[in-house]
């Protein structure tokens, strides 16, 4: 600009060249600030006319649109206290990026599978979904302890690897039937050692874990009702027993004493 007013001015002859030289440099800086500042919404198009990107004012919210020729779609925006990427096809084909104040999404969608990536306050964690329903996550949910979490193709939960309730950090492993109930399971102890179960209709029918000084191992027995039917093991003044129950009488061999 500097360059075309001082050859302007070189040039013109006479008050009235100068004059319109002045002119002429007032217009062109008015229509390079206009250049420089467009108002939304507007819409860039191709040399065929085909619409290549649009910005569009919702609100003061801005929403950038780039469009494909092969028909793909690429949205950036902001709405509030929402970032917003989303790339897609379809439906079907996309992948998304929504950023919040407390918490953080990504989602990929292929025909379908989904897979969500999130980060909140409290939970965080990766999830795999196939037509709309959870079958595997790892990660924190909200009020559980971090796991590995897979569900069956109905969304009933059939295994999941972690750390166990109240157990201070020690590990799990439980095992679900096709109903979703518990079939078995594995569990550190807080104060030591572990526990491996049985289970029928949620209740352990079987478990093995340690006597109750820890000097050696014990399993137990029960029915559905959760009555021991069968004791046997190390006892804690050496040696090994068992006890058998019928009805409310018990028949020990050792003796035993777990």
């Amino acid at each position: 600009m500097r360059e075309f007013t001082r050859g302007c001015l070189m040039t013109a002859s006479g008050f009235g060249a100068v004059a319109l030289c002045l002119a002429m440099v007032a217009q062109a800086q008015t229509t390079l600030q206009q250049l420089g500042r467009i108002t939304a919404p507007f819409t860039v198009v191709s040399a065929s006319g085909a619409t290549l990107m649009r910005v569009e004012d919702h609100g003061g919210d801005p929403l950038l649109i780039l469009t494909g020729k092969s028909g793909g779609r690429i949205s950036l925006g902001a709405r509030g206290d929402r970032l917003a990427i989303d790339m897609r096809y379809d439906e079907n084909r996309h992948i998304s990026l929504i950023l919040e104040q407390e918490n953080a999404v990504a989602t990929v969608v292929m025909g379908g599978n989904d897979v969500n990536l999130i980060a909140a306050q409290d939970s965080a964690g990766v999830s795999v979904a196939h037509e709309g329903t959870e079958i595997s996550h790892l990660g924190l949910k909200a009020g559980l302890d971090s796991a590995i979490r897979i569900f069956s193709t109905e969304g009933k939960p059939a295994v999941i690897i972690g750390a166990a309730a109240g157990s201070g950090g020690a590990g799990a492993v439980r095992v679900h039937d096709a109903a979703g109930g518990i079939a078995g399971f594995l569990h550190g102890l807080a104060g030591g050692g572990g526990e491996v179960g049985i289970a029928r209709g949620g209740d352990p029918v079987v478990l093995l874990t340690s006597n109750q000084t820890g000097s050696g191992g014990l399993i137990n027995v029960a029915d559905t009702q959760g009555k021991i039917v069968f004791t046997a093991g190390a006892r804690t003044d050496g040696g090994g027993g068992a006890c058998i129950y019928n009805n409310e009488a018990g028949r020990c061999y050792g003796p035993f004493l777990p």
